[in-house]
């Protein structure tokens, strides 16, 4: 439900019990605060060109909050603690805001600080390390320290300490624009920046291949993920032809949160379309332990609702086993590609919702790609899921 930019300022408060309403999008009044029942619901808070120098404390009670807009609020100062469940953010033209008072809880964020130039040092550190889904945007001109790896133009040579073991690594790119005059003259429209990564003079395939740069800003740094499968000590990064105007100056690997490792899931479905069911497996492992498990599913309209469906048991198994920490993997690249961003899949539609609602309860979450190959054992419990449940939906029993 969409009300921003309306003058309605109560909403009832049977909103709590409606069960088909999955976001609500509400613009700033200090009125909120009267109404715990919205706070319970909001999902989207627009405070775009108002004059606050500060958040109000009542914001962390949103407890659902995944968009907050804070678009040219030129007089905010600072940002206080803010709800975990926050995965986009956006303060382009807060020209006064100079301090984070928190770290991001949420380690998969969208972040949009364009032309926020009074950061302060500990506010960019914050930003930088941040994981995000996209795209993070701040002011700057010289690459940060936390990159290890420099080049100029839009390729460098990579040299590991050690060859990797064959799997996936996530990396993190940072950009710099480079000609004002080419920059300018992209201005209002998107910058794509086209990727990929050679070892031993082959291909290897990243997720995702491009970035979409917007807006096109001198003077600020652009910060982006992306995942490839590496097992040579030495790569090299490119950029396509096509982005002659930017430069990448600095690529490192990404840091998961201090303490103890993620579990790491695996996840994979098995569909039959004549029955429209399911075999769901997942495979759960980290320090030395595994756990596997299948179920079926049934009334299942497509193969990619089945593949939504696997991830989804797996993150409710995974929290009713106490598991904070968790990076899901699926070999299902639409799946990652509607988690990741706004794409909408009209299949997934509820999966998608529900994944991240669960993801809510835990204190660090990442979703990727893998290749089928890597995802052989979940694969194959999966279709022998399903191989079991057709067996016995056809048995005289069940007739």
């Amino acid at each position: 439900m969409y009300l921003t930019g309306t003058a309605i300022k109560q909403v009832p408060s049977s909103i709590s019990l409606w069960p088909r309403l999955i976001d609500l999008h509400m613009s700033y009044s200090e009125n909120l605060k009267e109404f715990p029942h919205v706070l319970d619901t909001m999902t989207v808070l627009v405070m775009s060109n108002t004059e606050i120098q500060e958040i109000p404390p009542w914001i962390k009670r949103i407890s659902r909050l995944r968009r907050l807009v804070l678009t040219g609020c030129k007089k905010l100062l600072s940002l206080p603690h803010l709800p975990s469940s926050l995965s986009k953010l956006d303060a382009k033209d807060c020209e006064s805001l100079e301090r984070l008072d928190f770290s991001f809880l949420n380690q998969k964020i969208d972040l949009n600080f364009a032309n926020c130039f009074k950061l302060n040092k500990e506010a960019r550190d914050v930003i930088i390390k941040t994981s995000t889904n996209k795209v993070t945007i701040l002011p700057g001109n010289e690459m940060p320290d936390y990159f290890n790896y420099q080049a100029n133009g839009g390729s460098l040579v990579i040299k590991l300490n050690e060859r990797p073991s064959s799997s996936s690594m996530t990396c993190k790119a940072c950009i710099l624009l480079v000609s004002k005059d080419e920059v300018e003259a992209a201005i209002g429209r998107m910058v794509n920046v086209i990727h990929g990564i050679k070892q031993n003079s082959l291909d290897v395939p990243c997720s995702p291949s491009d970035q979409l740069l917007f807006p096109a800003l001198t003077e600020h740094l652009y910060i982006f993920e992306f995942e490839a499968d590496v097992t040579s000590d030495e790569l090299c990064f490119d950029s396509s032809e096509r982005i002659e105007r930017l430069s990448i100056t600095r690529f490192g690997k990404e840091t998961t949160p201090t303490g103890q490792d993620p579990f790491s899931g695996r996840t994979d479905a098995a569909w039959n379309e004549a029955n429209t069911t399911a075999g769901l497996g997942w495979v759960v492992e980290a320090q030395n332990r595994v756990m596997k498990f299948s179920a079926p599913a049934h009334f299942v309209g497509s193969p990619l609702a089945a593949e939504g469906l696997a991830l989804r048991e797996a993150l409710m198994k995974c929290r009713d086993h106490g598991i904070s920490k968790l990076r899901c993997e699926s070999d299902c690249a639409q799946l990652i590609k509607a988690l990741s961003s706004d794409h909408v899949y009209a299949e997934l539609y509820g999966i998608v919702a529900d994944i991240k609602t669960i993801s809510l309860s835990f204190e660090f979450i990442y979703f990727a790609w893998i290749s089928r190959e890597k995802n052989k054992e979940a694969d194959v419990m999966a279709k022998q899921c399903l191989a079991d449940e057709l067996v016995s939906m056809n048995s005289p029993n069940n007739t």
